[in-house]
């Protein structure tokens, strides 16, 4: 009886070995990401998301994660996840030197045209999120607040002034509930 194995399905095992140790290997040490923190399959591979995605737990596990290893956590070899307003602004931020990864084109379909939030292209990106960001300005959200207010009070004249008598279009039927609505808009 021959070996199980012969010399050339040896070298091939030997060859995907080296090379898959090889890339954990750089993957801890010398990858750019390698200085920031987190569960050791999960800065070698992507595999680690695949399962978290699939346990339907993932959100817990980012939870559990922070908990652990702080604000910036490494959980997969080319991925980082931030729970702070300076992480996200270092990432998502104008002057960040990052790049979205390509599965965001996947989502292309959904929008039924490019949208900021799912654009790869830099210069398509920059075009659209200058837009945003005056639109967005602290300028430009004071000059709506007048709005947005008479808006809120439009609002509460429709469900602050029925004292629970016959129900008319647009109005809550329970006045007990008017203080959850109140505690959510806290006017």
């Amino acid at each position: 009886m021959q070996g199980m194995l012969s010399w050339p399905m040896w070298m091939v095992l030997l060859c995907v070995t080296s090379y898959c140790l090889a890339v954990a290997i750089y993957r801890l040490t010398i990858h750019p990401l390698a200085k920031y923190p987190g569960p050791l399959l999960g800065r070698i591979t992507d595999w680690y998301s695949v399962y978290q995605a699939a346990s339907g737990d993932r959100h817990l596990n980012f939870l559990r994660l922070h908990e652990k290893y702080g604000p910036l956590v490494r959980f997969g070899p080319n991925r980082l996840s931030s729970n702070t307003a300076d992480g996200l602004k270092q990432i998502y931020g104008t002057k960040c030197n990052t790049r979205k990864a390509s599965y965001y084109a996947t989502f292309a379909h959904v929008f039924k045209g490019d949208s900021s939030n799912t654009i790869i292209d830099p210069v398509k990106h920059g075009r659209k999120k200058r837009v945003l960001t005056q639109a967005l300005s602290e300028k430009s959200i004071a000059a709506m607040e007048e709005h947005v207010l008479n808006n809120v009070r439009r609002f509460w004249g429709v469900v602050g002034s029925d004292g629970g008598g016959e129900r008319e279009e647009g109005r809550l039927e329970q006045p007990e509930r008017y203080d959850e609505v109140g505690g959510v808009f806290d006017v």
